[in-house]
């Protein structure tokens, strides 16, 4: 409405009785939600009856232009009512805000995981909620990321995510609509002649920003025409947006303050998600893949797994020590920035402390996978043992030596040396025990089964200290000289050993040199 309104042409629609209209203030900005200040004179008595109900009563200003035409200049709904007795007659005062002041009530926590959905789409979906109509004035696009709304009203969630494509909430709060713009409309108020204006020139600085280059220059201009946030205007041949726009309506005549900048200073800054910053969000594992993991969070009342996000498996415990969540399981979503894009499953939630017996010693140390290993760890034993029917184990005890038991096959191999160092080295076995050096050229086997087997490219036996049989003197009772046949002995004992060649003398003298009774004879 350009033409000029007066205070005595205001109306208010509302649920009370009035008389006058003293003085009303309304303030309109870019992004955020108008506000309505009026002061009327009403009837104690009638007032007083109504005024505790007032609150969240719709309410309706009316403005009538010289030429008698009627325009609503505000729609909403009360904030606070006060009133005040003033000697013969009693006044109240009215605060208003946006009917989308219902969206900015109660907070919640919920998430949009699907991310084939469209900004647009979930803006839709949260206004319909409370019988909104969207109007897009955006390019729209698919959401890169969950979106996670943690402990926000649906009113600053909606400002923040239509701020990552550079826009901002502008209700149409006037003739009873329930619509709200999203950015900047394309509305035209006409043109504005500075030269029959009180004005002055202004630099828009965005907040954060001190680089000259971002600065724009704008205007902010006194008169008296009625001009909504949102409507493009033109000063000397150029387009201007309203950012801002405060209107007074006082001593009968109304008197308006709008602040205009060039379009491209409506294009808004990410809003982060301070709220989330170091937050953690359990939920219900619904699928594993790789190291990757589709959830069902609390926050949510139902999640569908083809529609899950996969969230990235990221323990505290790096990748040294860690299993995979199962299906079923709860695990830890954790927020580390104020940004949905770094979410990461951090950890499970133990849910078996209660029932389970191994776990009530906090002293005992269990990390057991689905496939019946485990790693444990005791104040006076550590090891590693596979589960299913107790076939393998390896224990280090601080009370006995190191164990290594298994119902199966033992096998040590190296590609370099292999040692066993100790005061005593037991190895026992049911059946057959082998030691093998495995040589293309020369191999060696030691087998010790029913009998004693020694095969290699060379033999030596070592032979041992000689033994000195201390005998008495005395005897009990006559010597008895004992015959001992010894024909073939030396032949079978021979053929008994492993050797290539047993026709050279050296060998010969070494095997000789091992049996005393064989050297004798020989």
């Amino acid at each position: 409405m350009e033409d000029m309104i007066l205070l005595g042409q205001l109306q208010l629609k509302c649920n009370f009785e009035y008389q006058t209209i003293l003085n009303c203030h309304l303030h309109a900005q870019y992004g955020e939600m108008t506000r309505l200040k009026v002061s009327c004179i009403v009837n104690f008595k009638e007032a007083y009856n109504t005024v505790c109900r007032m609150q969240e009563e719709q309410i309706e200003l009316i403005g009538q232009d010289e030429e008698g035409r009627q325009e609503s200049l505000f729609y909403g709904l009360i904030d606070s009512a006060e009133l005040k007795n003033v000697g013969d007659y009693a006044v109240l005062e009215l605060q208003a805000v946006s009917g989308i002041w219902q969206m900015d009530v109660e907070k919640k926590s919920r998430s949009f995981q699907d991310t084939t959905r469209t900004y647009r789409d979930i803006t839709e979906e949260i206004a319909k909620e409370y019988s909104f109509t969207v109007r897009w004035n955006l390019p729209d696009g698919a959401i890169p990321c969950p979106l996670i709304q943690y402990q926000e009203t649906d009113y600053q969630f909606l400002s923040r995510i239509v701020s990552h494509l550079g826009g901002r909430l502008l209700p149409e709060d006037y003739g009873k609509k329930k619509e709200v713009n999203i950015g900047l409309p394309q509305k035209k108020a006409g043109q504005i002649d500075l030269a029959q204006h009180k004005y002055a020139a202004l630099l828009y600085k965005k907040p954060g920003r001190t680089s000259v280059k971002d600065r724009r220059q704008g205007y902010q201009i006194y008169g008296r025409e009625f001009i909504r946030v949102g409507e493009t205007v033109t000063i000397s041949g150029r387009e201007y947006g309203v950012m801002d726009s405060r209107v007074s309506f006082a001593h009968n005549s109304i008197e308006t303050c709008i602040s205009v900048y060039p379009r491209e200073c409506f294009q808004a800054d990410k809003i982060r998600a301070d709220q989330l910053k170091g937050v953690v969000i359990e939920g219900e594992v619904l699928q594993t893949k790789g190291e990757v993991l589709r959830l069902h969070l609390d926050i949510d009342d139902k999640q569908d797994a083809a529609t899950a996000y996969d969230y990235p498996w990221r323990p505290i415990t790096g990748n040294m020590l860690y299993c995979m969540p199962e299906k079923g399981t709860k695990a830890a979503l954790y927020f580390d920035k104020n940004d949905e894009e770094n979410a990461k499953a951090i950890y499970n939630i133990r849910e078996n402390g209660e029932q389970c017996g191994e776990l009530a010693d906090y002293h005992n140390r269990y990390f057991t996978t689905s496939y019946e290993k485990r790693l444990y760890m005791k104040p006076a034993e550590m090891g590693l043992v596979h589960r299913e029917d107790q076939n393998a184990e390896i224990a280090l005890s601080d009370s006995s030596m190191l164990r290594a038991k298994t119902i199966n096959k033992l096998s040590i191999l190296a590609e370099g040396q292999v040692q066993f160092q100790a005061k005593s080295v037991t190895v026992t076995a049911p059946k057959e025990i082998t030691l093998v050096r495995k040589d293309l050229t020369k191999p060696t086997v030691i087998n010790l089964c029913n009998a004693f087997d020694a095969i290699g490219h060379v033999g030596s036996f070592k032979t041992a200290s000689k033994q000195v049989e201390q005998k008495s003197v005395f005897f009990d009772g006559d010597s008895q000289e004992e015959a001992f046949v010894l024909h073939g002995v030396i032949g079978t004992i021979l053929a008994s050993i492993p050797a290539e060649n047993m026709e050279e003398n050296v060998l010969l003298e070494r095997v000789a040199g091992s049996m005393p009774v064989m050297a004798k004879l020989l």
